[in-house]
């Protein structure tokens, strides 16, 4: 996203300043956002160990945060988890825009689950060191779609999120 944010900026900047469309650069922006979080979505939902997971179980995908806030990208996030066969849920609108409290709802979500990841407060170091993708959690589903270089079979066509049907590219899906 923030390569495409960055060309964005830098090719409205050369514009001349009775040229630039403040509503076109800002729809561009809005369209980059939910077309990265689609692709992504679309590559981890074909990803055959989701599969596995829900089988037998409810397909339900929690969008919360700014993202659930804004309608344009909750549509489109919509169309790829209806693909999927996911119903999304999203919780009301005043807990969707201040992402602290999405945070603290989800915090108090896996402390009532006993969650493993959750470190005491006795246990929190005085400082940390962050690293650009460092690990969250006990997941390794990260580095199981890095070893198989995962790529989903049938690529997302982004144009057609603005169309009433998706359009994928790849090999044809039999059934």
């Amino acid at each position: 996203i923030k390569g495409s944010f960055t060309s964005l900026v830098e090719n409205n900047l050369k514009l001349p300043l009775d040229q630039r469309d403040l509503a076109a650069f800002c729809a561009s922006l809005q369209f980059q956002v939910a077309s990265h979080l689609c692709k992504k979505l679309h590559a981890g939902l074909s990803f055959e160990s989701v599969k596995v997971l829900f089988e037998g179980l409810p397909k339900t995908l929690v969008v919360s945060g700014g993202v659930a806030a804004n309608k344009f990208i909750l549509k489109m996030i919509e169309k790829i988890a209806n693909h999927h066969g996911f119903r999304v849920v999203v919780p009301p609108r005043n807990l969707c825009t201040d992402n602290g409290e999405m945070i603290a709802w989800a915090g108090i979500e896996m402390l009532k689950k006993s969650s493993e990841d959750v470190i005491g407060v006795d246990q929190l170091p005085c400082s940390y060191y962050v690293r650009d993708r460092e690990d969250i959690g006990s997941s390794t589903l990260r580095i199981e779609i890095m070893e198989k270089k995962y790529r989903p079979k049938r690529r997302l066509k982004i144009g057609s999120l603005l169309s009433d049907r998706l359009y994928f590219s790849g090999p044809p899906v039999t059934l």
